[in-house]
């Protein structure tokens, strides 16, 4: 189960950047947990709250 870090909005958008692209190629990591991330990513990175 992946845990998704609470204070993404607070990394440098580099480092969110590098923690997706980890993710991405981490075979433990499912498509659903990917999305999650994914999400959770744009949003730390455009300012908007996490859906």
């Amino acid at each position: 189960m992946l845990t998704i870090p609470t204070d993404l909005d607070t990394w440098h958008p580099a480092d969110v950047t590098a923690w997706l692209t980890t993710l991405g190629d981490d075979p433990t990591v499912t498509d659903t947990e990917y999305d999650q991330a994914q999400q959770a990513a744009t949003a730390a990175l455009l300012g908007a709250p996490a859906a």
